[in-house]
């Protein structure tokens, strides 16, 4: 069905009998107000558990240098 879950790689598969579906254009991307990313909890995106780590924006502000 997908891809590569286990890489976090959920694009369809040509073979699946799904529809295409690319996955690149959801979540934060690069304009001209945010010129970069956060960097990925990788464990946390894994796991799942997202009572350890709770959403706090200020962290997205922060990862966001002003000049």
């Amino acid at each position: 069905m997908f891809k590569a879950p286990a890489a976090l790689n959920f694009s369809t598969a040509p073979n699946s009998g799904l529809p295409a579906l690319s996955l690149d254009r959801y979540g934060l991307q690069l304009d001209e107000f945010r010129r970069e990313l956060p960097a990925r909890d990788m464990k946390l995106l894994r796991d799942g558990d997202t009572r350890r780590k709770a959403f706090d924006s200020q962290q997205d502000v922060e990862a966001y240098k002003r000049r």
